[in-house]
């Protein structure tokens, strides 16, 4: 297995978990959401064998953003929102909103899936896993559509 990272590609949505797939080796399962609106036409990918980031993008600042790695999101302000929730059956989720008094504020899910992870070659410390570290983050959408999407990701099958 290789640890080059594939070019970063720019894409229609529905193109990009072939991008993910080519790249991504190093991870299982390798979840994407099948809720992105139709009209949000665009997605950015870029992969390697242990990490992925997926920016789809809409009008505007809208985004939503899925990851396997290791996140350091925003800090919480004074107005953030947080709690840690069941997410994918008997996991368990952090799930922050930047703003609470913002309908449509930066938002983050990270949580732990079952599977395997061969780890960040990036940081030292980081092992092989049963656990694949997933990161989703949006900008500009509000708390429901944040929802359909977070609840719409679904493993690939290869």
């Amino acid at each position: 297995m290789t640890s080059a990272a594939c070019p970063p590609t720019i894409t229609v949505a529905s193109s990009a978990l072939a991008g993910v797939l080519r790249c991504v080796t190093g991870a299982t399962p390798v979840l994407l959401p099948i809720a992105i609106p139709t009209d949000w036409q665009q997605a950015e990918v870029s992969a390697a064998p242990n990490y992925f980031l997926v920016t789809y993008t809409h009008i505007g600042d809208q985004l939503i953003q899925l990851a396997i790695t290791v996140p350091n999101p925003a800090e919480p302000t004074a107005k953030s929102v947080g709690d840690v929730r069941s997410f994918r059956g008997d996991g368990r989720a952090e799930y922050q909103v930047q703003d609470g008094t913002v309908p449509t504020s930066d938002r983050w899910l990270k949580w732990n899936e079952p599977g395997r992870w061969d780890g960040d070659p990036q940081m030292p410390n980081s092992a092989r896993s049963d656990n694949v570290p997933y990161f989703l983050r949006t900008t500009g959408i509000t708390e429901a559509m944040f929802w359909q999407v977070a609840n719409s990701l679904r493993p690939t099958v290869r």
